[in-house]
This record gives structure tokens, C-alpha cells and sequence, in this order.
């Protein structure tokens, strides 16, 4: 024997290390292919978690529904308008919330939900 090297290569088959190797490059590869999916999963539950919490701030009382607009709403549950603006967009499509124009003075539009 020359070396402790080919006395590994002549004994790497008997130890399986190819079907751990087969093994590793399919799970990294299966993990690979499917982790947009859970990110877009996770994006999903996160956007709805920020729609419920929106629509619960702007729900109607009675008969009676506020008009809000999204830095009131960002203000009174300390979050990013963005996402409070992104969320009410996401509202409006479901068709739980209607958009009202502004005024000269407040030209942001103004939200109000939906009575049914």
C-alpha cells in the first residue's frame, strides 16, 4: 500500500459514501426547490395576520362605520404605513374596506369598511 489515500479510494464503496453524497446533493436540492414556497407561505400568513388587524381597527360599530385613513390607522397600532397602506389595497380587493377621496386639505384617501 503507498499511501493511506488509495487505501481509501479502494475501500470507499464498502463504507456507502456515495449514497450519502447521492443523498445530501438530493435533499439540499429538494430544500432548494421549495423554499420560495414557504417564503411566499410565510408572506402569506404574515399579510393576512396584518389584514386582520387592520380590518379589526376599522371595523364598523353598529350601523356606523369610521372613516380612517392610513396614518391614523398606523398611528393607533404603531406600524409601518406601508404596510398598513399595502393592507387596506389588499382590503379593498377582497372587498371589506372602500376607498373615499380626500379633501384639498388631507389629499390621502380615506378608508372606510364595509357594512353587510
Amino acid at each position: 500500500m503507498a499511501s493511506p489515500w488509495h487505501w481509501i479510494i479502494l475501500h470507499w464503496n464498502g463504507w456507502g459514501v456515495n449514497g450519502v453524497v447521492a443523498g445530501l446533493a438530493s435533499a439540499t436540492t429538494w430544500i432548494l426547490a421549495r423554499r420560495k414556497e414557504w417564503r411566499d407561505s410565510r408572506r402569506e400568513k404574515a399579510n393576512a395576520k396584518i389584514d386582520a388587524t387592520v380590518f379589526a381597527q376599522i371595523r364598523p360599530v353598529g350601523n356606523y362605520a369610521f372613516s380612517m385613513d392610513s396614518e391614523m390607522i398606523a398611528s393607533a397600532l404603531s406600524m409601518d404605513r406601508d404596510a398598513i397602506a399595502d393592507s387596506l389595497e389588499r382590503l379593498e380587493f377582497q372587498g371589506k374596506v372602500t376607498r373615499q377621496a380626500g379633501t384639498l386639505d388631507h389629499p390621502a384617501p380615506f378608508w372606510r369598511a364595509v357594512v353587510r
